[in-house]
């Protein structure tokens, strides 16, 4: 390895530093000229997840620190650039995608708990992200603005966490989304408990709006998934008010773009978020991750 160009090296690792972070640590770890080499893919995909305890914002902090030494030491040619980031969403974490919003290509964010409060990104434009998976409540993107600050992104998820103990898992408003990213063509939303029918209200929007001559929303869509939370009464009680909904569709009538509905297969925190974990892993790898058909 040690005789080839400084020039494939960096072509072969940034193929390798596609797992969060482990190959970038032990490329730091080997020969002196290995090492050189590659210091501008190891940060080529960051996880800032650690699954035995919380992250918190001052690991953030001293991540950020590091990681602009990096590329203060490196010249332009080579300065290392993080296209796929997973991180848990704190204040310092809201600071570190605002600085690299420019360059990122997947981010997959955690909502921490007890959630930030007033911690977002509403402000910033996010031109190259491709792949958005959100386990939160979706709030930290703001508003909708004069043009739409995730224009490239193609694949968004949604698992709808509540921003309070209290508060219930909670649809999200996928109108406004379609305005933040109009050329989504996968749409995946999840952990849902739509007892007041937010999201039942949206889909005839997704599947069939010129039926009811309502606004298309996502007008680039070719997949939509829905998967509806475990067995609790009150989403039983959604899931028979769904079924309703979608008879004319699921019965033959002209839906224009597909729709599949699934059930939550757990709703246990820390399996969903190992889950979005390979997923995350799998598409940066070229894999399908959580959009193959169940």
């Amino acid at each position: 390895m040690e005789g080839l160009a400084v020039e494939i090296l960096e072509k072969i690792s940034t193929f390798a530093c596609t797992d969060g972070g482990r190959t970038g640590c032990s490329l730091s770890l080997t020969s002196r000229y290995i090492r050189e080499a590659t210091r501008s893919a190891r940060f080529h995909s960051i996880s800032l997840v650690y699954p035995l305890s919380m992250t918190s914002d001052e690991q953030i902090k001293r991540f950020s620190s590091f990681f602009f030494a990096e590329r203060a030491a490196l010249s332009e040619r080579r300065v290392p650039r993080l296209r796929h980031l997973r991180i848990p969403w704190t204040p310092a974490a809201a600071i570190l995608c605002e600085t690299f919003a420019s360059e990122l290509h997947s981010l997959v964010i955690l909502q921490s708990w007890p959630p930030s409060d007033h911690v977002d990104v509403s402000g910033t434009e996010f031109p190259l992200l491709q792949e958005l998976t959100i386990l939160g409540s979706g709030l930290e993107f703001g508003g909708v603005y004069p043009h739409p600050r995730l224009p490239s992104l193609t694949r968004l998820h949604i698992a709808a966490m509540p921003s309070k103990p209290s508060q219930q898992l909670g649809a999200p408003d996928l109108r406004l989304w379609s305005a933040r990213a109009p050329h989504v063509t996968h749409l995946r939303v999840s952990l849902v408990n739509d007892t007041k029918v937010v999201l039942l209200a949206q889909l005839a929007n997704l599947v069939a709006p010129e039926l009811k001559g309502l606004p298309l929303i996502f007008p680039d869509l070719e997949q939509a998934v829905v998967q509806l939370p475990g067995t609790r009464t009150a989403i039983r009680t959604s899931a028979q008010e769904w079924d309703l909904l979608m008879a004319p569709f699921l019965q033959g009538s002209p839906a224009t773009r597909p729709l599949v509905l699934h059930s939550q297969k757990s709703d246990d925190l820390q399996t969903i978020r190992s889950d979005m974990e390979r997923d995350w892993l799998e598409r940066m790898a070229g894999g399908s991750g959580c959009w193959v058909e169940q």
